[in-house]
């Protein structure tokens, strides 16, 4: 090493696998989550962005089943759970029904 030294100014986005963007854009945007970044081809790419929260999604591998839950996950820490506990609530309520 050169004598530097680690930072605590990191940050981890975790990738996660999409098999429906129109569902993905859907789901999180109801929740409040502003999309960041969007790419179609040649390959998809989703980014959405919410306080200091961020999720970006890349296309699924074929036969991907969300519902297996078989995908992987993001494990989201926080000091108070209490101040988040109705925020995706009052999202959706807010959003307009399909």
């Amino acid at each position: 090493m050169t004598g530097e030294q680690v930072q605590s100014n990191e940050t981890v986005v975790p990738m996660l696998p999409c098999v429906s963007a129109e569902k993905t854009l859907a789901f999180w945007q109801a929740l409040g989550f502003a999309l960041t970044y969007e790419q179609r081809k040649p390959y998809l790419y989703l980014a959405f962005r919410w306080s200091g929260f961020e999720l970006h999604y890349a296309g699924a591998p074929d036969g991907v089943d969300p519902s297996a839950e078989k995908t992987g996950g993001c494990l989201v820490m926080v000091d108070a759970v209490a101040p988040y506990r109705h925020v995706p609530g009052s999202h959706l309520r807010a959003a307009p029904t399909r």
